[in-house]
């Protein structure tokens, strides 16, 4: 198996860009997090509730803006979530997210659904034990 593994040409994630937590009350608990933590959320109404959420940046040089390198986002659930069921989601950024889904359609992986946006494209999967993952290519 670690052989198959080894071949050229495959596309992969970069890195985690962004980590969301579904809450019941997302204003609220973003409210916790900047007394807590200092994080500085914006806000917006995104068609399902409540999203809040704070951009991390690396430093830069100068005037030059910072580029974005994670994102942090509290969102409202689709449904009331009891305490002993939570949900969080990582979202993976990669290069070429039509050519990272051929990929793993091939290896037998399910894609659950695929979106484009004006800001990127987005596909989820579940991993083998049943957690939800975002796939995530920037514009």
């Amino acid at each position: 198996m670690a052989e198959a593994l080894k071949t050229h040409n495959r596309v992969g994630v970069e890195r985690i860009y962004g980590v969301f937590i579904k809450a019941n009350n997302p204003s609220l608990l973003a409210g916790w997090y900047t007394e807590h933590f200092g994080l500085n959320f914006q806000n917006s109404d995104c068609g399902e509730g409540d999203n809040y959420w704070c951009e991390f940046g690396k430093p830069s040089d100068g005037d030059a803006p910072q580029p974005v390198t994670g994102i942090f986002a509290i969102q409202s659930a689709k449904s009331p979530l009891p305490a002993e069921r939570r949900e969080v989601v990582i979202n993976y950024l990669v290069s070429n997210l039509e050519s990272f889904l051929a990929q793993l359609k091939a290896g037998g992986v399910q894609i659950n659904k695929a979106e484009d946006y004006p800001y990127g494209r987005f596909a989820w999967i579940t991993d083998l034990e049943g957690n939800h993952i975002e796939l995530y290519q920037p514009l």
